[in-house]
């Protein structure tokens, strides 16, 4: 088996190798205890055999089968399996650089294209021709002809408790485990991060401590500082000035975007300076665990198509409009904002049959499988980077099947997410969030059909203009790119505030 599988030697969650299999990460057991190495490899091994295909927990899982290999990804997929077929054998990997060297992978200029515009590939590919890698929730079976089959496991069902419920049981979960130093939350001034400190303090939890980033004068990091205060709890802040933020090229900002990028996507760049000086500080150590709120919003409804009847059936139009807003602010005025929205639409597969409660629900399984699992929960490498164990509460199996599992009409705005942590998490301990609700009216359907007639570039200027400049550039990203583009990379112009495309022409171009 060794002389087909290339895994890394990592100092968080390091990979079990047993004779059978590989795996890496936790998961819970039956009695809400969390398993590692080769007991967590067994538990999902016994799971498996008796046909149950969901397991709670962040993990891949790799097992050696008699006509090849089967893999296993979380609902998240947290950990990155990468997969080649190359001279009648299956190579099996969790890094693109060290996989292209070994087996002398040529570069896909397609996926490369992607890598740059959204941070990652889509589907299974890579930047490397012949290398592909698992998405979230899947079940892939390599066989030894070079043939694959991919399964989609069930997802469990908890419509029948309450919020409250499976907020507990999801918390009962984190903290059926003793740790050795703090539990750190990176604390901004949104919901996600509130929700999991409010959490810790609800179940009366001293070792806590927070940390926030960026422009002191940002709205966001003076909230933060607040609540902090307000609950007393510590809270270091970094400020992102020029002088840190250069330390991301040479000496340990380039072996943190080659570790963080894998060769497969984009780093998160903005917690690594907050990072870099915590540790270098002895403020987060090893022992500490951090709990980072990533993406919690969605399976509270911040993905949903708000501005319309659930009952109606889709609209191109309106769509493509949604799409833009969404997810291509860093291509707004550019000559590739249409070819990207065509990919992204053709992707989703929207259709006039579709209701869009419907195309909700297939947009939301494409962003999870592609920005959400790929590029936002990459950001925990920058974690292990710098040898920090992470958790996950926010993507705990149950809570995810309670979120889904609420009406089109409870996750809309996260209306009843929203009102449920006010009422029963935030509102006793004084930190309650303002809820701005967008109604379903006469405004929001005149500001769709001024959006269709406004030219991009008008609408970024106006961005530009509505926002403060503490708010609009909080992390300093201008300096970034104005750093990228003096290195002379031969890149695409993209908008001056998108840090993501031109740091990853850096990482491929600098790297590859």
């Amino acid at each position: 088996m060794s002389s087909q599988t290339f895994f890394q030697d990592h100092t968080v969650f390091p990979w079990f190798k047993g004779k059978e299999g590989f795996f890496r990460g936790y998961v819970y057991n039956d009695q809400n205890m969390r398993l590692l190495d080769e007991e967590a490899w067994n538990w999902v091994n016994d799971r498996l055999n008796q046909n149950h295909s969901t397991c709670n927990g962040a993990f891949a899982f790799v097992r050696k089968e008699a006509d090849g290999w089967l893999l296993l990804s979380d609902v998240s997929r947290t950990f990155p399996v990468l997969f080649s077929y190359q001279k009648n054998d299956w190579c099996i990997g969790d890094d693109g650089w060290i996989m292209k060297d070994k087996l002398d992978l040529k570069k896909d200029e397609d996926q490369a294209f992607h890598f740059e515009s959204f941070s990652f590939c889509l589907h299974h590919a890579t930047p490397w021709k012949g290398l592909s890698q698992i998405q979230a929730g899947e079940m892939v079976w390599l066989k030894s002809d070079g043939t694959m089959r991919i399964e989609e496991p069930a997802v469990s069902n908890f419509s029948n408790i309450s919020f409250e419920q499976a907020n507990a049981h999801m918390m009962d979960r984190l903290l059926n485990e003793k740790i050795e130093g703090n539990y750190v939350v990176p604390l901004s001034g949104g919901w996600d991060s509130r929700h999991l400190l409010a959490n810790l303090l609800k179940a009366g939890i001293k070792n806590v401590v927070t940390y926030t980033y960026g422009h002191p004068d940002s709205s966001e990091v003076k909230t933060a500082q607040s609540i902090a205060q307000q609950l007393n709890v510590k809270n270091y802040f970094v400020h992102y000035t020029p002088e840190l933020l250069d330390q991301l090229w040479g000496g340990r900002g380039n072996e943190f975007l080659r570790y963080a990028s894998q060769g497969i996507a984009s780093p998160q760049e903005q917690e690594f300076f907050a990072l870099l000086q915590l540790t270098q500080q002895g403020k987060l150590k090893k022992g500490d665990v951090i709990l980072p709120g990533y993406c919690g919003d969605l399976p509270a409804g911040s993905y949903v198509m708000s501005e319309v009847n659930p009952k109606h059936h889709a609209t191109g139009k309106i769509i493509r409009r949604w799409l833009k807003d969404r997810h291509l602010v860093f291509a707004r005025g550019t000559q590739m904002e249409d070819v990207l929205l065509n990919t992204i639409y053709s992707l989703v597969e929207p259709s006039t049959d579709m209701t869009y409660a419907e195309w909700n629900e297939s947009h939301e399984r494409w962003f999870i499988r592609e920005k959400v699992s790929k590029y936002v929960i990459n950001g925990l490498r920058t974690f292990e980077f710098f040898g920090l164990e992470w958790r996950l509460p926010l993507w705990d199996a149950e809570w995810l099947a309670y979120s889904y599992g609420c009406t089109f009409e409870q996750r809309k705005n996260r209306s009843h997410f929203k009102r449920q942590c006010n009422a029963l998490l935030f509102e006793p301990l004084q930190i309650t969030h303002p809820i701005h609700d967008r109604p379903n009216d006469w405004k929001v359907n005149v500001k769709l059909a001024l959006k269709e007639l406004i030219p991009s570039q008008w609408l970024l200027k106006w961005t530009q203009l509505r926002f403060k400049k503490a708010d609009l550039d909080n992390t300093n990203g201008s300096h970034l790119v104005s750093k990228i583009k003096k290195k002379g990379l031969q890149t695409r112009e993209w908008p001056s505030t998108s840090v993501n495309p031109y740091l990853a022409a850096y990482v491929w171009q600098s790297m590859h």
